[in-house]
């Protein structure tokens, strides 16, 4: 797991610039939120590797989970994987880390609850399931 973390941290770190200037060229509230949510993450896998990796064990939700939600309101059961912005297909279950539900899943823990704006209206959804990147 060691040596994913440290790929994968180096991955996230040379696309966030190319991200950024891609999806938000103007200064705005979500640009600003994204750049937080990316440094956020890079500090958490960050921490994660300096404090020893235990395992397999993915103590949290990271861009190639795969997760399982349940919408708190229907009841439904949602198989999602996060993906990097520049691939994925939503018919496969398959979000963008950047998207709406991307963004509230990104670092939540199995069991923790999340709240989703979204264009159609607010969802709330829990995390049931969670497997880490492979």
């Amino acid at each position: 797991m060691e040596k994913f973390l440290i790929r994968h941290l180096s991955a996230i770190e040379a696309e966030k610039n190319e991200l950024i200037e891609k999806y938000y060229n103007d200064p705005s509230p979500e640009k600003k939120e994204v750049i937080e949510l990316l440094e956020g993450y890079i500090h958490s896998i960050e921490k994660l590797l300096h404090g020893g990796v235990a395992g397999s064990a993915c103590p949290f939700v990271m861009v190639g989970s795969q997760v399982e939600v349940q919408d708190l309101d229907s009841g439904e059961v949602l198989d999602l994987r996060l993906v990097n912005p520049f691939q994925g297909e939503p018919s496969k279950g398959e979000i963008s880390y950047i998207s709406p539900m991307g963004r509230a899943l990104l670092l939540k823990k199995l069991g923790e609850e999340v709240e989703v704006k979204a264009p159609g209206g607010i969802f709330r959804y829990k995390i049931i399931g969670l497997k880490g990147p492979s």
